[in-house]
C-alpha cells in the first residue's frame, strides 16, 4: 500500500489509460472551449485532461 501511495503522489491520471508524471508538465492550460489541456516537457501536442481528472490540474 505504501508503494501505490509514492506513485500515486508522483503520477497523475490524465484520461483513461494516459498517466504523466507531474515532474514532467510543463503547463496546465484551457483551450478554446474550456477544457484543460497539459504540454509534458519535451511534446508539441497537449494532452487533454478528462472531466473526471480535471480537478487534480485546477490548482496549477
Amino acid at each position: 500500500m505504501a508503494t501505490m501511495r509514492r506513485i500515486a503522489a508522483r503520477f497523475a491520471k490524465v484520461h483513461r489509460g494516459v498517466i504523466v508524471a507531474y515532474a514532467a508538465i510543463d503547463r496546465v492550460e484551457r483551450d478554446m472551449l474550456g477544457r484543460l489541456r497539459i504540454r509534458v516537457h519535451g511534446q508539441r501536442e497537449m494532452l487533454p485532461v478528462s472531466r473526471a481528472y480535471a480537478g487534480l490540474f485546477r490548482q496549477m
